[in-house]
């Protein structure tokens, strides 16, 4: 972890470090030896960052341990070093945007900007043929599909909000916010590599909060009447995304840009389905635009 500018320290079984507070992040892997993390968190500095490695990993998972506010990362047992890594990456050198970091060097990202809900359908359409070109499985395809369409809604229609911080389509009937423009484009990227999807999209408002992303998932998964029918609006998108993919991931730099990276795996012999890694990473808050130097052009 040299990004963290300190050396590891491996603590197995009932061995435990003598001053917990001076580490800048804590990775948790629960088995047989350590079943929970009952009393060490709260050992851990409030500015902290914790993930957890559980056996199983889950929306109610992710609920779970998020209750938290220094778990902010889990990545399924037996943890994927490359994974931990670039979380590591991005606290440490605090670049954290990109869909690119998650893929090598020579990998084509497919890029595009939009505005209206009619070149939002082009965009799904579009993604839709590339990933069929590349000869995904079906299953992967309509996952990428039904992921792409929440997010983008989400970061055209949810997103936006006035300076005062109130989200400007509160109050327009959802039929008719499809007729008008977002008041800033919408960036989507995917690539495919290794047989796997990877797909991200950005909105340039910023106005995504942790505290959302909990209250949405816990009302989701303790409400399933009302998820049945279908009355929690974005709140539902959000489950239903996270229910799908095998990687999510949520970059957020307040009041600029947030960046949703999903990825779609086909399943391998031996290993469970479902998701493997959830990650939340935030800026602290800046004062105004421009945007960080660290964003890529396109924008």
């Amino acid at each position: 972890m040299e990004f963290l500018d300190r050396g590891v320290d491996a603590f197995v079984g009932d061995v435990e470090p003598t001053d917990w507070r001076g580490y800048r992040l804590a990775v948790f892997e629960l088995g047989r030896k350590l079943p929970t993390l009952d009393g060490k968190l709260d050992k851990l500095s409030l500015k902290a960052h914790v993930a957890v490695s559980p056996p199983r990993l889950d929306v109610r998972t992710v609920v779970h341990y998020m209750q938290d506010p220094r778990v902010n990362h889990l990545l399924l047992r037996p943890l994927d070093i490359g994974d931990l890594q670039l979380i590591a990456d991005k606290l440490g050198s605090g670049s954290i945007f990109g869909l690119e970091r998650h893929l090598p060097p020579q990998c084509e990202v497919v890029y595009r900007r939009l505005s209206t809900f009619a070149e939002r359908c082009d965009a799904i359409d579009d993604l839709e043929a590339y990933a069929r070109k590349r000869r995904l499985r079906s299953l992967i395809r309509r996952n990428a599909v039904r992921v792409a369409e929440e997010l983008l809604m989400n970061a055209m229609y949810q997103a936006p909000v006035d300076s005062q911080g109130e989200r400007i389509f509160a109050n327009v009937d959802p039929h008719a916010r499809v007729s008008q423009r977002t008041p800033r484009p919408v960036s989507i990227r995917y690539a495919v590599h290794d047989r796997h999807l990877y797909l991200s999209v950005r909105d340039r408002f910023g106005s995504f909060r942790r505290d959302d992303l909990v209250r949405y998932l816990t009302r989701c998964v303790t409400e399933q009447v009302q998820i049945e029918e279908k009355k929690l609006g974005a709140g539902l998108g959000l489950y239903l995304i996270a229910s799908t993919v095998n990687r999510m991931v949520i970059n957020l730099l307040p009041g600029s840009v947030s960046e949703f990276i999903c990825t779609f795996e086909p399943p391998q012999a031996g290993e469970p389905s479902g998701m493997r890694l959830f990650s939340f990473t935030a800026h602290r808050p800046r004062p105004a635009p421009p945007l960080e130097p660290a964003l890529e052009p396109g924008w």
